[in-house]
């Protein structure tokens, strides 16, 4: 507590003489005459000032000597607070700010995400929407028709029927051989040597 209230009191002193000499400079013939003016009348004091150089430096520098008390003490008291309480309102505003759009980001974060569905296979073929197969070295070989080294299917593979490569529908034109078999249990099927038409896109 005390070291904020000496940290705080040392701002304020620092804030109140910045420039403060230079402004009694300025306002000395103003406001340093009249306080001088008014504190020699308060107190009585008949003050004689010779029209000489020595005379009319010391009455500059009481002058200005008395417009720095005044400016100092009202910098000090007034002014030099409230540049702080600003100044601290608005450091306090920012980081309102920066709690409000970070809360603002981890909504965002929270908010649920739609599942993205699995990247497919590049080589993969599919009927109906279900995986069943693949194929080894394909080749566009224009005129609307892919070759294939070979296609390796599972039991549900029709290769009767159109299938899906990629963003295109095919359908097998030719091949040169099919071989039916049995893989761990189940049925295995490779067709070398296809051709297949496109007709269609996914």
């Amino acid at each position: 507590m005390w070291r904020d209230l000496a940290s705080y009191c040392g701002k304020c002193f620092w804030l109140a003489w910045q420039g403060s000499i230079t402004l009694a400079s300025a306002w000395a013939p103003i406001l340093g005459a009249a306080l001088l003016a008014i504190i020699f009348g308060v107190a009585d004091i008949d003050v004689t000032i010779s029209s000489g150089f020595g005379g009319i430096a010391a009455s500059t520098l009481m002058a200005i000597a008395a417009a720095w008390v005044l400016i100092f003490v009202s910098r000090l008291f007034f002014w030099a607070p409230f540049r702080l309480y600003r100044e601290n309102l608005l450091a306090l505003g920012n980081v309102i700010k920066e709690r409000d759009e970070l809360a603002a980001e981890l909504t965002e974060l929270e908010k649920p995400r739609p599942l993205s569905a699995p990247a497919r296979n590049p080589d993969a073929i599919y009927q109906n929407d279900m995986l069943v197969g693949s194929v080894v070295a394909a080749q566009d070989i224009g005129s609307g028709r892919f070759q294939f080294v070979r296609v390796l299917g599972n039991s549900r593979f029709d290769f009767e029927s159109p299938f899906q490569y990629r963003d295109v529908v095919l359908q097998v034109e030719s091949l040169q051989q099919r071989t039916v078999g049995t893989q761990m249990g189940e049925q295995k099927q490779m067709l070398v040597g296809v051709v297949a038409r496109i007709i269609g896109t996914a």
